[in-house]
């Protein structure tokens, strides 16, 4: 047995045939039909070590060491036959603290085949996490691309323009996808599929060139002090070789999520789904050399500004938490007047509001509480880091950098600390009440300190707390009659909890906000049926119990559409390729699913140097225009932060109008791949209700371009009227049954409608 061959596991679920190595049990590869994948995988357990507080908060590790599984004796070959699915377990040992038992579940549905390893103590062991290498050789580089919806990269990415890491977004992911990750071979259809779809932990998946193919790195983010006989699930990776183009596997995709129970309910009320959202701050932040921003330093500021607002054509509000304190953390729930403005105006402002027929909904977070000890412990770790002395240095917005350009992200979030730190100390006590009547409610490392990035961190997972968040939620609700809640950061706590209670699952708390918004949602649906919930994390698994979620993942787009210089080799190169880019990840969520765009927001202005803050520094008036047209009208929610509209008012409230009076261009489904646009230059959608269509089109350049667009059969378009300066007079537009040519100015931008 020193050379066995590799084991072939078949089911009659399916044709597919897994290959796996028979000493450490881990996949090799894939065959179909006489077609085949093949890789080679390496399976990793780092254990042991010391627990050291990151630069950045949260918990590294030092002294640990980490466990190749080599080769050795095959222990035992399982099959066996249970609800719908062909199992079969390979264990194998090693010379470490634990063996692995390997799963792979065999069902006729897309994806056809998925695996998972448990790592079983043999004796007391803390393990710290598992990473499943995988090498990958595809034949010839000129037949195969990469597809993964909603990574920062085209789609039909030629492999050969691969030339750095790149990460992909997990399904419970910040920056949103669903984890998926393809090769797809061009020249005769054959699609490999790697999908972790993890709804339990976060896990991180990249792929970086490697010699004469790629390493393909899956960090499953599980860990635990491990009794003898113990074990932690690492669940699940899924995996499958279709003979078809990724085309059509991608229209599996929202079915599969659905099987793993990730499908939004589809009840959003009516008024969010079509919302045109105005985020506003009251107070004011505080920034580097002393730069602040103070739209509205009260709530009666904002309540004199509330006709402007709504002549803009917004249609709600969303109140951002009170700064300088307590800014993004909590002081104290139950007090309103500090945590958002003073109690009584704000409910005159909410009363206010719903006499326009707008809605208010209060931002909300759940990730810590902030004390002066907390304070404290993050001043010092970012003076004394590797940044400590790079503070001055000019930083744009990070929300649109790439997971490289770690060092930009690490000086702006280490200045808006150090910016804010004075006032959080100021305004709060040095240890907080919560961790002295609620110690439990914490996250800690393994001494029993508390742990967080800059707050003392929540345990989301804890039923204690996730109960007293669902009353503080409910209260605030029925206080200040407010109309919902935008859910800040909810797994931002990126690091394990060592607390006695989690000692055997430290990976609990990452996700713990997951259960948490079904209990939330059940509760809130009940006391208010029309309240809209809206998170920040765009990952799939987010969506399931949310109405909306943020469109982190579409940030970069803004990027990579307008860059000039230092251009990357996998970036979209015009408007077509956004409209790919934007087809994909939409047709990959998961059923039901709905995004808040927006182009500016705090997140994007918080972070950039002053006078780069707005996209209007970054790329100009008529560009930021242009960037928002494409954002506002694609048929979902839009929203834009206090100051955003800002030189483009006229454009802001133009389209407002459009999709206040055109239900279409708010709540329609744009159909994908239904125009043929002759200018790579012009962005194109369509976009599709019950009643009418409308083509929207967006020149992506400065200078004026003419474009001819041909739509699917059907009556004749006509042209809507834009009351904007530099959109009124564009020049000629020609309309001929289902064609329209029209000529755009420089960031030009013109509808056509129809009825159906």
């Amino acid at each position: 047995m020193n050379n066995p061959s590799p084991l072939r596991l078949t089911s009659e679920f399916s044709d597919v045939v897994v290959v796996i190595d028979p000493h450490s049990g881990a996949p090799l590869g894939l065959e179909t039909g006489g077609r085949d994948f093949i890789s080679s995988a390496v399976l990793s357990v780092t254990t042991g070590g010391d627990e050291v507080r990151g630069v950045m908060g949260g918990l590294v590790y030092e002294g640990c060491h980490t466990t190749a599984i080599k080769p050795a004796e095959l222990a035992s070959h399982l099959s066996t036959l249970g609800e719908g699915h062909r199992i079969h377990r390979v264990t194998t040992s090693s010379d470490a603290p634990f063996a692995l038992e390997w799963t792979y579940r065999f069902q006729s549905s897309f994806p056809r085949v998925s695996v998972s390893v448990d790592v079983v103590a043999t004796k007391e062991a803390t393990v710290r996490n598992v990473q499943l290498d995988l090498q990958l050789e595809p034949a010839t580089t000129s037949q195969w691309r990469l597809q993964a919806p909603g990574g920062k990269y085209r789609a039909n990415l030629e492999i050969r323009d691969i030339s750095q890491r790149l990460h992909v977004s997990p399904v419970g992911g910040v920056d949103g996808s669903t984890g998926l990750l393809a090769f797809e071979n061009i020249d005769n259809p054959l699609t490999w599929v790697f999908w972790p779809i993890q709804t339990h932990t976060i896990g991180h998946i990249w792929l970086e060139p490697a010699g004469a193919g790629f390493h393909l790195n899956w960090l499953a983010d599980v860990a635990g002090v491990l009794a003898p006989g113990a074990r932690l699930s690492v669940n699940a990776l899924h995996l499958d070789l279709v003979p078809a183009t990724f085309t059509e596997v991608l229209d599996e995709v929202p079915h599969a999520l659905a099987r793993n129970s990730i499908a939004a309910h589809g009840d959003a009320p009516d008024w969010g789904a079509a919302a045109n959202l105005y985020e506003v701050q009251i107070g004011y932040s505080v920034f580097h050399q002393g730069f602040t921003y103070s739209p509205y330093p009260t709530v009666r500021d904002l309540i004199d500004d509330l006709d402007r607002i709504h002549a803009l054509g917004f249609t709600a509000l969303q109140i951002m938490p009170r700064h300088p304190f307590p800014s993004y953390n909590v002081a104290d729930y139950d007090d309103i007047t500090k945590s958002y403005g003073d109690e009584n105006d704000l409910k005159e402002l909410i009363a206010l509001c719903h006499k326009r027929d707008m809605k208010v909904i209060l931002d909300i977070l759940l990730h810590g509480v902030i004390d002066g000890e907390i304070v404290a412990t993050a001043v010092e770790s970012i003076k004394s880091g590797p940044f400590g002395n790079r503070m001055d240095e000019t930083i744009d917005d990070i929300t649109v950098l790439e997971e490289d350009e770690f060092e930009p992200y690490s000086i702006a979030w280490g200045r808006h600390v150090l910016d804010f730190s004075p006032h959080w100390s100021g305004g709060s006590p040095h240890v907080h009440p919560l961790r002295l009547e609620h110690p439990e409610w914490f996250c800690e490392d393994s001494a029993g300190n508390p742990i967080g990035i800059y707050t003392n961190a929540f345990d989301t997972a804890n039923p204690g707390w996730q109960e007293y968040f669902v009353g503080v939620c409910l209260d605030l609700l029925s206080r200040l009659n407010a109309d919902g809640f935008r859910f800040d950061a909810p797994s931002y706590n990126y690091f394990m909890n060592w607390s006695e209670r989690t000692r055997s699952s430290a990976h609990v708390s990452m996700l713990g906000s997951v259960p948490l918004f079904a209990m939330l949602r059940k509760a809130i649906r009940e006391a208010r049926p029309d309240a809209l919930l809206y998170t920040e994390p765009s990952g799939a698994l987010f969506r399931r119990d949310m109405d909306l979620t943020y469109n982190y993942d579409e940030q970069w787009l803004v990027r990579a559409i307008t860059a000039k210089e230092n251009r990357r080799d996998h970036w979209i190169r015009n408007a077509r390729e956004l409209v790919e880019w934007l087809a994909h990840r939409d047709r990959s969520l998961p059923f039901n699913s709905m995004t808040a765009h927006h182009i500016d927001s705090h997140d994007t202005f918080w972070w950039p140097s002053p006078g780069r803050k707005w996209r209007r520094n970054q790329y100009g008036e008529s560009r930021t225009a242009a960037l928002m047209a494409i954002f506002a009208l694609r048929g979902e929610p839009y929203m834009t932060f206090v100051g955003g509209e800002e030189g483009i008012e006229a454009e802001v409230a133009a389209v407002n109008s459009a999709r206040l009076k055109y239900p279409v261009l708010a709540t329609g489904q744009v159909i994908h791949d239904a125009l043929d646009v002759s200018d790579d230059r012009a962005y194109a959608a369509l976009l599709r209700n019950s009643e009418q269509e409308a083509i929207v089109i967006v020149n992506t350049v400065d200078s004026p371009i003419d474009v001819t667009i041909v739509a699917p059969d059907g009556n004749t378009f006509s042209e809507l009227a834009l009351d904007v300066p530099g959109w009124r007079a564009q020049g000629d537009a020609s309309v001929s049954g289902r064609s329209v040519a029209a000529e755009l100015a420089g960031a030009g931008v013109r509808i056509f409608l129809r009825e159906r």
